[in-house]
């Protein structure tokens, strides 16, 4: 009986390794309880911003990479199906009220009535 040859190992994309990494770096700090979520305010300019922290990250403002920085007091996030679908609904309708969507709306009506007659329907005699 033939013995199966040994399989060769193939080499992966860069960012496929990459991608790998990054997932093996995320659950070993999660296993060891070590991936806190930080929300800091720089104390140099004023920016207020979110840091996953890990043991090698260096905490710096994304803006100005100043070190001087006060933590802030964070608060957990609690997403379900019904809240996901309750901010689209509420973020949908606050589009659809906004004067740029009506000015689009308008705007693209005259466009319709100047380049394409043949698609206005007649308006109904009252």
């Amino acid at each position: 009986m033939a013995h199966p040859l040994p399989r060769q190992a193939t080499p992966e994309p860069e960012s496929q390794m990459d991608f790998q990494g990054g997932i093996l770096a995320l659950r070993e700090a999660q296993r060891e309880n070590n991936m806190p979520i930080y929300d800091y305010k720089c104390k140099g300019c004023g920016h207020e911003f979110e840091l996953i922290v890990l043991r090698t990250t260096v905490a710096a403002c994304p803006e100005c990479a100043g070190t001087d920085l006060e933590q802030l007091v964070s608060g957990f996030a609690l997403s379900t199906e019904s809240m996901r679908q309750a901010n689209l609904k509420r973020a949908r309708a606050a589009y659809s009220g906004s004067k740029n969507y009506k000015d689009q709306k308008v705007a693209e009506a005259e466009e319709i009535r100047e380049h394409a007659p043949h698609l206005v329907k007649p308006a109904k005699p009252k």
